[in-house]
């Protein structure tokens, strides 16, 4: 039930912003149609930022922590546990890793940038609209004189 809620919210908040777009777009400065836009290529940049310092993060964990085997009755290895922070885990790792490449960082990049691409689209209709709006009364004026 939740996600259903979580969905229609995030629904909302969409057309919202695109209904805020459209309304800030077709004022007569064309300033105001360009910050929603803006926002978001910044909000693009700090996830590509963010993820950059994660993948900062890469690397052998210093900290070793203390392991145990058990074995088979032929003497392989059959399970390994590594203890780390009190805790047994049954896992290779003993934290996430974040390996992130060109193609990921453009990837995340593109991903982001979609509400952006969508605002400017928003943007650039609305913009021709009232321009060829503009150029019918003033053809509408020149008609009566």
């Amino acid at each position: 039930m939740s996600l259903i809620i979580i969905f229609f919210f995030i629904i909302l908040a969409t057309s919202g912003l695109c209904f805020l777009q459209v309304f800030l777009s077709r004022k007569k400065s064309k300033w105001p149609g360009l910050i929603l836009p803006a926002v978001f290529i910044l909000l693009s940049l700090i996830w590509v930022s963010y993820f950059l310092k994660m993948s900062d993060r890469v690397g052998p964990n210093i900290e070793t922590p203390e392991t145990r085997y058990e074995y088979d009755s032929k003497g392989n290895i059959k399970e390994e546990f590594k203890k780390v922070d009190g805790h047994v885990s049954f896992d290779r790792h003993s934290r996430p890793r974040v390996i992130i490449s060109g193609f990921g960082l453009i990837t995340i990049l593109i991903t982001t940038n979609i509400p952006t691409v969508i605002y400017l689209l928003i943007y650039g209709i609305s913009r021709e609209k009232m321009r060829a709006k503009l150029e019918m009364q003033k053809m509408a004026i020149q008609d009566l004189n």
